[in-house]
């Protein structure tokens, strides 16, 4: 969740708008950039596991993507090299949020990864260690894979009023959902092979989450 403003320009995926002025409404949705205006702990994150929010992508959009996969024979084997073959092309989707949180001119190029590889590594992981920062200032952490918990611990840090959806997929990817694909096989398949940015910070929502139930939520630990 961020709340977005006019004067921000920022770009929304695809968020909705909950109202009809945009200046002092909230928008819902994934976010390709933080919204900077709004101070570390007026942020409200729900992080998703990086491999599971790429397969997500693949079977959401593209009409020709979906298909060929339509008429392929779908197995954890077959997606995971389906992703290492357009390794170049999708790299992007496992640093989403990573990047969300810096603006886009800080972040090195193709050609600097290329001319500078070490000192272009360095930069990166630099970022992420500050991206590990900032997400421990924001507001609350959540995981969508632990949603129920995380929800839990977001009625504990705040005195906010239960929704009577608020535990409900309002967009399930049905698509992906007929594949039947083990995410957790799939990542484990790409990590043999490649390094995901998108990794680190995934590690510290999940320590950031254990940490609030501990020290704040004890009772949203089952």
């Amino acid at each position: 969740l961020q709340g977005g403003s006019p004067e921000c320009g920022q770009r929304w995926t695809h968020g909705d708008p909950l109202g009809t002025h945009i200046r002092n409404k909230w928008f819902i949705g994934e976010h390709a950039f933080r919204n900077t205006s709004l101070g570390y702990d007026q942020i409200f994150m729900a992080v998703r596991e990086p491999v599971d929010r790429l397969l997500s992508w693949l079977f959401f959009y593209g009409k020709s993507r979906r298909k060929y996969f339509s008429k392929s024979v779908i197995t954890d084997e077959f997606i995971a090299q389906y992703i290492l073959d357009k390794k170049e092309s999708l790299e992007g989707q496992l640093s989403r949020m990573t990047s969300m949180l810096f603006p886009t001119s800080v972040w090195p190029t193709a050609e600097d990864l290329k001319e500078r590889p070490n000192a272009t590594m360095a930069l990166l992981q630099n970022l992420t260690a500050e991206s590990c920062n900032m997400m421990n200032r924001f507001a609350w952490v959540g995981l969508t894979k632990k949603f129920n918990q995380s929800l839990c611990v977001l009625h504990a840090l705040f005195d906010f009023p239960h929704h009577p959806l608020e535990a409900v997929n309002m967009r399930p990817n049905t698509q992906m959902g007929k594949k039947r694909l083990n995410g957790t096989h799939v990542g484990e398949l790409l990590r043999e092979r490649m390094t995901i940015l998108d990794d680190k910070i995934y590690k510290c929502a999940e320590q950031r989450l254990l940490k609030d139930v501990e020290r704040y939520a004890p009772h949203c630990a089952c």
